[in-house]
């Protein structure tokens, strides 16, 4: 899996999918045959499941943008701790 990551102190993001793209090339050297995108990086909702991310630590575009990369590194590995988690409180209910 390839990723793309950046953070931009411009409040528009729609622009910065052909720089992602540039990135994935740069870094793989060609594009997936198939990605995934979504259709803007601002919602609600998105801000909702931030895990508490409420403002950077650290200051300067540079330092963010490594900051932003640690957080980006972190769903999928937190996605699986927390299944393993449910389905170790599945099985202790299950067997008592």
């Amino acid at each position: 899996m390839i990723d793309a990551v950046g953070v931009s102190n411009q409040s528009a993001d729609f622009e910065h999918l052909e720089p992602m793209l540039e990135r994935i090339v740069a870094s793989a050297g060609a594009l997936p045959d198939v990605m995934t995108m979504d259709a803007g990086y601002w919602s609600e909702n998105n801000v909702n499941e931030c895990r508490g991310l409420r403002r950077f630590l650290l200051r300067g575009l540079e330092k963010v943008n490594g900051e932003w990369h640690l957080i980006a590194a972190t769903p999928n590995p937190l996605k699986l701790f927390r299944f393993q988690q449910s389905q170790r409180r599945v099985l202790v209910a299950a067997t008592g």
